[in-house]
Parts: structure tokens; sequence; C-alpha cells
């Protein structure tokens, strides 16, 4: 498994993230993420393969910076995991969370 994560806007605006967010992956993406134009109110996962509570901290930075422009982030085709974390942190209310289906 590669430990790099990758975030890209498609031609509609949407940002994909694609690799894992975790620990060890988050603070460059972070990094990346603040010299980038990203700044989506839909976060596509479909790529992502794990998520750990760094990358629901990330999600919720996301989140934050959307928030003071009015918007809400809507993350679809997360793992069933994210979506336990963060009901389990009570995050709800400042994110939307789709959860892909099982293959």
């Amino acid at each position: 498994m590669s430990s790099e994560t990758k975030i890209s806007v498609d031609e509609d605006g949407q940002v994909q993230l694609t690799g894992s967010l975790t620990f060890s992956t988050v603070p460059a993406l972070f990094d990346a993420w603040a010299g980038s134009d990203a700044v989506s109110d839909k976060i596509d996962l479909q790529k992502v393969n794990a998520v750990d509570s760094a990358g629901l901290a990330f999600l919720l930075e996301w989140s934050a910076k959307l928030r003071a422009q009015g918007k809400q982030l809507a993350v679809v085709n997360a793992p069933e995991g994210l979506k336990d974390l963060a009901d389990l942190c009570d995050a709800g209310e400042w994110l939307t969370i789709s959860v892909r289906n099982p293959q």
C-alpha cells in the first residue's frame, strides 16, 4: 500500500483524494492542500483506502474553512470507518458523509 496521498480537482471542481488519510500522510496532504486552489464543498473518497482520526481532523479543518463561507462539506464515497469515527466523535453536524457501496 502506498503511503502517498494525492489531491486532485476534476473539471467540475470536485476534489478527489487518493491513497490514505492517516497520521503518516495528513501532514503532507495538509501542506499540499494549503498551497492549492482546492476549496470545493464536495470531496470524493472513492480511492481512499484508509482513514484514521488524523484524516477526520483534516476533513474537519476543510469543513471549518467552508463554514466560514457559509457552506457545508459533503464527503462522498467514504470508507465505512470514517462514518463510524465521525459518529463516535459527534462530528456529524460539521460533515455530511455518504459511505461508498460495498463492492
